[in-house]
């Protein structure tokens, strides 16, 4: 009852046998630079769009944004009443969004 039906659905047509087989993305293998955060458990690490900075979350229940090129803490922000779970910053960098373990989502004015 169920089978294969030949017919112009199921043959690939020639667009489809010609196309470039796409790589898979290298990952890093060597390490770069480390941080002592000193936040205890880190929750998240997130860079922003052009990776110039990033902002770590972590057990301290504060976001602390980051020059990870030069290795310097730029800004400290603290507000949650528990851990800090996840931030993300907008394309702009002015502002950031973080959530935490203290069922909270707090908008910063960078």
């Amino acid at each position: 009852m169920f089978g294969v039906v030949e017919g112009p659905v199921n043959r690939p047509n020639a667009q489809e046998k010609s196309a470039p087989v796409k790589s898979k993305p290298r990952l890093p293998t060597n390490l770069i630079h480390a941080i002592d955060c000193q936040q205890g458990a880190v929750r998240a690490v997130r860079f922003n769009g052009d990776g110039n900075y990033c902002l770590t979350c972590g057990n301290d229940k504060t976001i602390k944004l980051w020059n990870p090129e030069k290795q310097i803490m730029i800004k400290k922000y603290a507000g949650h009443g528990y851990d800090v779970l996840d931030a993300a910053s907008s394309n702009d960098n002015c502002q950031l969004a973080s959530c935490g373990s203290d069922k909270s989502v707090m908008y910063w004015d960078v």
